[in-house]
């Protein structure tokens, strides 16, 4: 009997360690199904962002076949001109048409160590100040009127680039030029959609979009490593610490933290924040943002903005305001040298922190508004030097100036910036030049000098 018994209780000892096994084999199962659900919400999330591009590709491409076709209606002619790569990479022949690569310019050590740019073109007789034109089409409206009305003027075409992508929005990484239309809000957008559409419809030659953004500005200045998420560096051991993807992160909310674990891991946050041009923008002071890249023979055109009608009645949106139709006239274009300068960045942080604008917000200049508003200003009036100098460098004699850093990327800033922008740009063009004159005597000029217009463009 004492047999059985013992027996009894060591097949109910067996029992219960096998329901203890089979509730932790459930609970193991249970927390795989939570780590795939995870994962299957990260892929969803990234496929509904696919999605989201591909929708704006689609909605870009249908918005240029209907402008397309109104070209077509009105029988545009095309310009008989070849744009061949021009075979000497440090060409400086300013009457050479071909097509040049980008030209970088850089004036941050200069302005480091305190050296006044040294000038070797012809300086005008008086310094000139800002002026303000108003245009509901933009600068590129602005700058076809100067052509007609200047002939021979040079126009310098100043963009408000993204120090971490070429062409913001409109170059991927890859190469490719994309959301290429006219309906953009950003300048920066907006003008490289206007050139590099200008510049392919003008052409005879093979050339499209894409090559000339490949052979001009792709790769010349952004992010070392494009990608964050592909290289793995720091994404693994980030979810692990805080259970969640970083492109899950709200970036408001958790950019401070990002930035703050990267400091703990130097490799980490080489790969995150270095760019081509080797500025760690989200700790860079003011003179860092004096780099300028050039590109030559550039063509813009003229943008219409035209109310919609139907039925002879104007046709308004659910806020009750009128419809627009918008469109590059490529009839009325303008030849110019565009310049991409980069002001500091502390008020748009990007979607994800995989977004360059995550990864060059300068987190300094955006604590303590009234402390570092001057830190901030001189940033904004370094990269508006270095535009107007390579533009004076170039030979342009008129310079349409972009409003650098006085939208999405002023934060707290952008009321007292844009208010105070032409004095702004008024003390950049009393900024001392050496100007040669002969191969020993230097005198000092004004940076304003070398300009018949310096011109600011507001829609309204």
């Amino acid at each position: 009997m004492n047999k059985i018994n013992k027996l009894k209780n060591l097949i109910d000892e067996h029992f219960f360690k096998l329901e203890k096994l089979i509730n932790l084999t459930q609970q193991q199962s249970h927390l795989a199904k939570i780590e795939l659900q995870l994962q299957q919400s990260h892929l969803a999330k990234k496929k509904a962002y696919q999605d989201v591009v591909k929708a704006e590709q689609y909605l870009a491409e249908v918005r240029q076949e209907d402008l397309a076709d109104l070209l077509k209606s009105k029988k545009t002619p095309q310009h008989n001109m070849e744009m061949i790569p021009c075979e000497d990479i440090d060409c400086e022949n300013l009457e050479c048409k071909k097509l040049h690569k980008c030209v970088h310019y850089d004036y941050k050590y200069k302005l480091l160590n305190n050296n006044k740019i040294i000038m070797y073109v012809q300086p005008k007789i008086k310094s000139t100040s800002c002026e303000i034109y108003i245009n509901s089409g933009g600068l590129t409206n602005v700058g076809v009127q100067l052509q007609e009305k200047y002939p021979d003027a040079r126009i310098g075409t100043m963009v408000a680039g993204n120090s971490g992508r070429p062409g913001g929005s409109c170059g991927e990484f890859n190469g490719n030029a994309i959301k290429l239309h006219p309906y953009h809000k950003t300048q920066e957008e907006d003008v490289v959609s206007n050139w590099l559409l200008t510049t392919s419809w003008l052409l005879t030659t093979s050339f499209t979009d894409n090559i000339l953004f490949k052979h001009t500005i792709h790769k010349q200045w952004g992010m070392k490593v494009p990608n964050f998420y592909e290289k793995n560096i720091g994404y693994e051991n980030f979810y692990t610490h805080n259970k969640i993807f970083p492109d899950q992160v709200k970036v408001n909310e958790n950019l401070k933290k990002w930035l703050e674990w990267n400091k703990k891991n130097p490799k980490w946050r080489e790969d995150y924040t270095n760019t081509i041009q080797g500025v760690d923008y989200t700790i860079a002071e003011p003179y860092q943002y004096a780099d300028a890249w050039v590109v030559r023979n550039a063509h813009l055109s003229e943008k219409v903005i035209k109310p919609k009608m139907l039925n002879n009645k104007l046709v308004m949106d659910e806020n009750n305001k009128p419809v627009v139709n918008k469109y590059y006239n490529f009839n009325k274009t303008y030849l110019t040298t565009l310049v991409f300068v980069a002001g500091p960045n502390c008020g748009s942080k990007g979607g994800t922190i995989n977004s360059s604008m995550s990864r060059t917000y300068n987190i300094e200049m955006e604590k303590n508004m009234e402390k570092n508003y001057d830190k901030f200003v001189k940033g904004v009036e370094d990269a508006l030097f270095a535009g107007l100098c390579a533009m004076a460098t170039e030979g342009c004699t008129i310079a349409l100036l972009a409003y650098v850093s006085a939208g999405i990327y002023a934060g707290k800033h952008k009321d007292k910036v844009n208010k105070n922008y032409e004095s702004i740009v008024n003390k950049v063009l009393k900024r001392e030049c050496l100007n040669k004159k002969n191969n020993e005597i230097f005198e000092i000029l004004e940076l304003g000098n070398y300009f018949d217009k310096v011109i600011l463009t507001k829609l309204s």
